[in-house]
């Protein structure tokens, strides 16, 4: 199944497909939600997301997908179950999630985007180099606020080897 749409006022087209012979888009027209489930991915301009199941907001840019979701945007990478996205104001919500950022990694138990401050702010997160799910070493802290290409800052960090 393939859905596909161009808003000609902002020339930003978007894509939705299913990922799996068993998967399936629905589409409702009046609220402007598009489902997809059994594996789907949605792409809207340079944002590609994948996830077993989640719903699009056409009329909100709301994005909210569980399982295995994986979201590629501006040379980063977000794995976050569940995770609210709105491909709009770039705002983005998961309650544990793992994350690279060109050299290193993230991972942990909540994170919130602020896009106009270009931060994320992680809860219960570590810092690492090696892009593991249980990376060798690793620097933990209760709380940290990250803005790729700047010094995050963090709430006590203690550094962890396994």
């Amino acid at each position: 199944m393939f859905l596909s749409a161009q808003e000609d006022s902002e020339r930003v087209g978007w894509w939705i497909i299913s990922s799996t012979p068993q998967g399936y888009v629905e589409v409702d027209p009046e609220t402007g939600v598009t489902r997809f489930g059994e594996g789907g991915i949605l792409q809207y301009d340079d944002i590609i997301l994948s996830a077993d199941e989640g719903s699009f907001n056409e009329k909100t840019g709301e994005v909210v997908a569980t399982g295995n979701v994986i979201l590629r945007r501006a040379g980063q990478v977000w794995y976050g179950d569940p995770l609210h996205y709105n491909v709009r104001t770039k705002e983005m919500k998961s309650d544990s999630f793992r994350a690279g950022m060109d050299v290193f990694y993230v991972k942990g138990d909540g994170m919130t985007s602020n896009p106009d401050q270009q931060t994320y702010s992680l809860t219960n997160a570590f810092l690492t180099t090696d892009n593991l799910a249980e990376p060798k070493f690793r620097i933990q802290t209760s709380s940290l606020t990250v803005s790729p290409g700047k010094i995050g800052r963090a709430h006590v960090w203690t550094p962890v080897t396994s």
